[in-house]
Parts: C-alpha cells; structure tokens; sequence
C-alpha cells in the first residue's frame, strides 16, 4: 500500500514531465502540504479540529440555555461518555465551550463505481503506479480528516478528486454505514431504542419534579445511526443497494454522521395561567429535526407516542 509521500513524490514527477491533468496551483499545495504529526502519533485521538467543535458545540448551547447551564449541582446533570480516550476528550472540550469547568464526565456502563474514481485519479494526477482500492479510501480519509470546517479551508488532497468522485466515495460510506449502523440490519433499530428509552423516562422524571437539568451522552457515530433507524429518520423506500446509486436518498452519512454530529432534545414548559403544558422539540446538528413531528416539535402525547413502544426493549437476545 502507498503512503501520502510516496504519491506525493509520483505526483511531482509526472507533473514536471508534462504529465497529468492538475493544475500547477493543486499542485505546488499539495507539495507544500506537510502532515500533522500528531494525526500519525496520537491513533484514536481526538483532532484539533473535532476539539474545537465539541467546544463550539457546548458554548453555543451555554448561550442559549444560559440559566439553565451555569449553575448545576452534581445531582443535577449527567454528562457520560464510552470509554475511549478521544470521546471522553469530546466531554473535555464541550465542558470547556459551557464555560463551567466544574462539571464532572460519568464512564460508560458498559465499490460502488470505484473503478471509475481510480481511472480518474490515475489521469488526474499523471502516475504510473496502480491504486489500490485501499489507496482510494486513504486518499479520500486525507482529504476528508485533513480539511478544516472551522477555518473553512479545503485539504490540498482534495484536489486528487472531481465532485462526482466525492459523491461516489460518499456513497461507498453510505452503504457501510446503512448495513453496519442502520436500516440494512433490523436488529439496529433495537440497539437504538435503549437511549431512546432513558430520554423518555429522563422526561419523565422533569415533569415530575425529580430529574436532571441536563443528561447528554458522548458516543459513536454507530449508536446515531440506530437511533436513527429507530425512529425512523432518513429511511428511503428503496434499500440502498451497491449497484445503483440514488442521488436523492434520504441517507446521507456525510450529513447525518458528520464529524461532531449531535441529537438534542429539550423538554419545555408551557403555562398559561393556571394551565401547564409540556412539548418537545427536536435538534440534529442544532438544526430542527423536520422530519419528526411538527417540524422537530412534539406535543408531550406524541412525543410519549413515539418513545413507549421502546419502554420494554431488552438485549436479553446478545
């Protein structure tokens, strides 16, 4: 398998010989690209990048529900994390956007059309060495994990691909993602009803004067996409299939398992004189989450509705 220097090195040397389809602007980044050490030295390792958007994340949430963030007790949140070292460094940094360096972090209880993106490569960059399938995805991997959404600055490495390329290594992420994570593996949605469980019964005990101000979950992208599945977001009609390739599916993984992607819900209290109401509304991405109720608003009836049939989920089948 070739490494980035290596291709580098191939890339400049068919780019003197007139070889190639990269410009000489794509090329001189790409020369002048040096690798972050740390990237190499510190394997399953929160980035900078993914930092500061768990900061960005926690004090964008600190504005909004200032009163609510700035003074808790220890019994009064929950804040717990599986326990790898890179997402309990995610709690780190949210703790640090909320600005309330006392919060304490609770352990974990427990090829489509890729020939065709390879033949373009090979012309587009002008080496003689034959990619692997392996080289491809590192490839992408490099553009993707060397890009900066924060400074809004794109990897040199992107430059190796076409949009369409992108769409079609985007989908390769599409189909493992759907039959790892998601709806291509019925028992996913199971996996995904245990959280969904914990947040109804969480709201539960709100409404009674008993719960937490706060209870967030630091996880995997594997545990979003089944609780995706078990609520029924983004499913398309047709199952997503290796041999085509459907431009307007509602799975997209680059959008909802992005880098830093995030489910929030919040329980509100309405009153209205004597009268007290509650609904629930629904954030991905801290965007509202259309695609559940009233655009991401529950009434509490069918917020209820939609969770209890998860109350009796069990994993006594493992």
């Amino acid at each position: 398998m070739l490494d980035a220097t290596i291709i580098k090195d191939y890339i400049k040397t068919s780019h003197k010989k007139g070889e190639g389809r990269m410009c000489a602007q794509d090329v001189e980044n790409l020369l002048n690209w040096v690798i972050d050490q740390d990237m190499l030295n510190n394997i399953h390792q929160l980035a900078e990048e993914g930092y500061q958007e768990m900061a960005g994340i926690g004090h964008r949430l600190s504005n909004v529900f200032q009163d609510l963030l700035s003074n808790m007790d220890d019994d009064s949140y929950t804040l717990r994390a599986t326990n790898d070292r890179w997402v309990q460094n995610c709690v780190k940094a949210f703790i640090k956007g909320v600005g309330n360096r006392s919060l304490t972090i609770e352990t974990s209880n427990s090829n489509y059309d890729i020939l065709a993106v390879k033949e373009g490569i090979q012309k587009r960059t002008g080496i003689n060495v034959t990619l692997s399938n392996e080289n491809i995805t590192s490839l992408y991997d490099l553009c993707r994990y060397t890009s900066s959404g924060i400074n809004n600055t794109r990897s040199p490495w992107c430059a190796l691909f076409t949009k369409d390329d992108l769409l079609a290594l985007e989908y390769i992420g599409d189909l493992r993602h759907y039959y790892r994570n998601s709806y291509g593996t019925t028992i996913n949605k199971v996996f995904g009803q245990i959280p969904l469980t914990n947040l109804l019964e969480s709201f539960r005990l709100v409404k009674n004067g008993t719960g937490k101000v706060l209870t967030m979950y630091f996880t995997h992208a594997t545990m979003m996409d089944m609780v995706y599945a078990a609520l029924g977001l983004f499913k398309d009609e047709v199952p997503l299939k290796a041999d085509k390739r459907n431009p307007e599916r509602k799975w997209r993984s680059s959008k909802v398992s992005a880098f830093a992607s995030n489910l929030i819900a919040t329980l509100n209290r309405c009153t209205d004189g004597s009268r007290t109401d509650y609904n629930v509304a629904f954030y991905l991405n801290e965007r509202p989450l259309k695609d559940i109720c009233n655009n991401g608003e529950c009434s509490w009836q069918e917020f209820e509705n939609i969770l209890q049939n998860f109350v009796n989920t069990t994993l006594n089948f493992c």
